[in-house]
């Protein structure tokens, strides 16, 4: 039988904050699972048997797993938002874009070309305050008396 290899001290103090922050976790739980109260109760005695190391050893193989397991369903249940989070927004896009579209529409200027379209916006992006002010007024109006319609 091999001996288990020695732990660096930054190992080492990496398992022992592991070790302290797991049994704080599991004695703050009300209702601590066989398992845990195992693994708690044998993580108290100072010197253990070969059986009691085994079973110590085996419940903290077990406890790091469960860890990973719960980090990956973490991770894939933060994907799952960011996938619903993009979704929403290219949605939010779509609907801003369709929204424009009949806005095109309703100015009667959506059998133009592209280009010209695309230079009457360049044009209206470089007017002036007074000229924004203006267009914002005149489309305020066609937008209500469509509206009543």
């Amino acid at each position: 039988m091999q001996e288990a290899a020695t732990p660096t001290p930054v190992k080492a103090k990496k398992d022992a904050e592991w070790m302290a922050a797991k049994l704080a976790y599991i004695r703050g739980l009300k209702s601590p699972s066989a398992q845990q109260k195992l693994f708690d109760a044998l993580a108290q005695i100072k010197n253990r048997n070969a059986l009691q190391v085994r079973q110590f050893a085996a419940l903290v193989k077990a406890e790091k797993l469960e860890d990973r397991a719960a980090d990956i369903r973490r991770k894939g249940e933060q994907l799952l938002t960011e996938k619903e989070d993009a979704e929403r927004a290219r949605k939010a896009r779509t609907r801003q874009l369709v929204a424009l579209g009949g806005l095109i529409a309703k100015a009667g200027i959506d059998a133009w070309p592209t280009d010209r379209l695309l230079g009457l916006f360049m044009a209206a992006a470089r007017g002036t305050d007074e000229q924004k002010a203006r267009w914002s007024t005149e489309g305020a109006q066609a937008l209500a008396s469509l509206a009543k319609k």
